[in-house]
């Protein structure tokens, strides 16, 4: 009996504390708490995760703890997100830390292994200038789309950007952006990032695309979080495989983009 209530005292004294928070705080704190429970709800794989906030939690989802998040999109191993390869591709072309895999079906390459090799490029090229950024990889089916951007906002990030190559009919190519229908600033970021790596002389820049609710990991972040997803190339294009996955274009992407993260960041929140 005596535990009961000591648990019913704790529990009101938690509604005491976030009400006195918002009231202190106004929509900005109300917003992040909702975000926090959103998060701390999800379901994933059909498995529910349920949690109260406590007071750390609370302080975490208000403050920020990275300026950035750069996210490797997809995880390892998921299927679909690979191109099976035969003779016709000279093995030679790809680096030796693109992982060659095989399974009955015969040799491939998997997406999560080229947006590993351009996000972790890209984290780098930020840390070395001292940029605030957090490098998210797919913790495998765990981290699904939607469940991508809920983990980001743990670190209620200024700009969330994820790193992703396409798959279509075996010759399209070229890279795009895409970020949230509406959201003006979005558009803007998108843009400019996509034009910082126009001119590397080996993929084609294409027409950045809006997202109108399809892709998941976008549409759950917190509101104060501007996303950005970058679709690096088509890796089913066997000649433009060999070009995405090379050094030379990781390392362009990651020089010309960390100038322009750092330039956004700047003009954007001060």
């Amino acid at each position: 009996m005596l535990t009961l209530c000591i648990n019913k005292f704790k529990n009101v004294l938690m509604i005491l504390l976030i009400g006195m928070l918002l009231m202190g705080n106004g929509n900005t704190m109300s917003n992040n708490i909702r975000e926090a429970n959103n998060h701390l709800s999800d379901s994933i794989r059909n498995t529910v995760v349920q949690s109260v906030l406590n007071e750390e939690d609370i302080q975490t989802f208000a403050a920020r703890k990275h300026d950035i998040v750069i996210r490797v999109g997809e995880y390892d191993g998921k299927q679909g997100k690979r191109v099976y390869i035969n003779e016709g591709i000279d093995w030679k072309n790809i680096p030796g830390d693109i992982p060659i895999h095989k399974d009955n079906n015969g040799y491939y390459i998997q997406e999560f292994d080229i947006n590993k090799k351009i996000a972790t490029k890209v984290y780098e090229e930020l840390i070395e200038r001292g940029v605030n950024a957090k490098l998210q990889i797919a913790n495998g089916r765990k981290e699904d789309l939607n469940a991508a951007g809920r983990m980001a906002n743990q670190s209620n990030p200024k700009l969330y950007l994820s790193f992703h190559t396409n798959a279509y009919n075996g010759t399209s190519n070229g890279y795009f952006a895409m970020y949230n229908e509406g959201n003006q600033m979005a558009k803007n970021i998108a843009d400019r990032l996509s034009t910082s790596i126009k001119d590397n002389g080996m993929v084609r820049k294409c027409t950045n695309r809006a997202n109108n609710g399809y892709i998941g990991e976008m549409n759950v972040l917190n509101s104060s979080t501007c996303g950005v997803l970058m679709e690096m190339g088509y890796f089913d294009n066997l000649e433009e495989l060999a070009k995405i996955t090379s050094d030379e274009y990781a390392n362009y992407v990651a020089e010309h983009m960390a100038d322009e993260i750092q330039n956004v960041l700047n003009d954007f929140w001060k």
